[in-house]
């Protein structure tokens, strides 16, 4: 199991208990069963509140921090980011296929399809929300940059993806996330130590990547994320 579980969410047959754990950034895929812990999978940071779809086939997790929701394909497991513009503290999903998100901060919910993870409606929850919203001071700028310890590499051979997060002023703290990804698939996340965040790696398959690494931002910092092209060969 990950570090300080928070959201709980139970499969549509009842077999399989999923754990968002919010220190770790990662779920955990309990066997009802056998209570033990069959997969654990990376996603965006600090992992609050999920939910699993009518029809059984995907798990929403929303996170505190990230202006990401994490999208789990629940048969193959694969983890797909559809940007939401905000963190989702809490979230719910209807019957018909409407996910429906919270946030620590903005004033209003905002409504994805999971038909596509389109947004498809925002509600304003009260007047004088939507109004502080509009007026909330702007995140900072910055800027992420990331580097390969070697653009060209050999199946199964390790390699070292390296973000450097800038901002326009101040420092990022030590210790926030970097989710890095590779096209829609999240390979892990890394905390900033000094501006630079690592993540390794052995597993890429032969082909060409495009290594994206996201700097999730707070309330301080806006998101920024850059990208590294990255050729596995036989």
């Amino acid at each position: 199991m990950g570090s300080l579980p928070i959201g709980i969410a139970e499969s549509t047959d009842g077999s399989t208990i999923y754990v968002g754990n919010w220190r770790d950034s990662s779920i955990s895929i309990i066997n009802a069963a056998t209570n033990t812990v069959s997969a654990t999978l990376s996603v965006n940071s600090n992992p609050w509140s999920i939910a699993v779809t009518a029809d059984g086939k995907k798990l929403y997790v929303g996170s505190e921090q990230s202006f990401y929701v994490s999208v789990i394909d629940t048969s193959s497991l694969a983890v797909t980011s559809v940007y939401i513009g905000q963190p989702s503290s809490g979230l719910s999903i209807t019957r018909s296929g409407r996910v429906y998100l919270g946030s620590p901060s903005g004033g209003v919910i905002k409504v994805l399809s999971t038909k596509n993870n389109a947004i498809v409606a925002i509600i304003p929850l009260s007047s004088s929300e939507a109004r502080d919203a509009q007026v909330a001071p702007q995140r900072l700028f910055t800027k992420t940059t990331v580097a390969t310890s070697g653009s060209s590499s050999h199946s199964g051979q390790e390699v070292t993806f390296t973000a450097t997060v800038t901002p326009a002023s101040g420092d990022i703290p030590n210790g926030e996330l970097v989710t890095f990804s590779d096209g829609e698939t999240i390979l892990g996340s890394a905390p900033i130590s000094g501006g630079v965040a690592s993540y390794r790696t052995s597993t890429l398959a032969i082909r060409a990547h495009t290594i994206q690494g996201t700097y999730q931002g707070d309330y301080t910092y806006n998101l920024s994320s850059g990208t590294v092209s990255q050729t596995v060969l036989p």
